[in-house]
C-alpha cells in the first residue's frame, strides 16, 4: 500500500495486503519519466564495492512488482 502526497492532499493510492501494518513516512522524490516509463535504477554494495545494478521501469507513479527489470551484474 504507497500513497503519495502533493500540497497535503492524497494524488495516488494503491492497493495491498498492509492497511494494519506500521506506516513507513518517506519523502517524495518523482522518478525520471523517459517515453511513458518512469525509471528507477538500483545498485547493490558488497564490502563497499560495486556488485550489481537494475533498471526497472513502470507507466505507474508507483514501481509494481510487474514493472520490467534488467539485471546486470559487476565483474572485477
Amino acid at each position: 500500500n504507497i500513497e503519495i502526497f502533493k500540497d497535503g492532499k492524497r494524488s495516488v493510492k494503491t492497493p495491498g495486503p498492509y492497511e494494519s501494518n506500521f506506516n513507513i513516512v518517506q519523502k517524495y522524490h518523482p522518478l525520471p519519466k523517459l517515453g511513458q516509463n518512469h525509471t528507477l535504477i538500483g545498485s547493490w554494495l558488497v564490502n563497499d564495492r560495486a556488485a550489481g545494478i537494475s533498471i526497472r521501469e513502470d507507466s505507474s507513479l508507483v514501481t509494481q512488482d510487474m514493472a520490467r527489470y534488467i539485471p546486470h551484474v559487476i565483474l572485477t
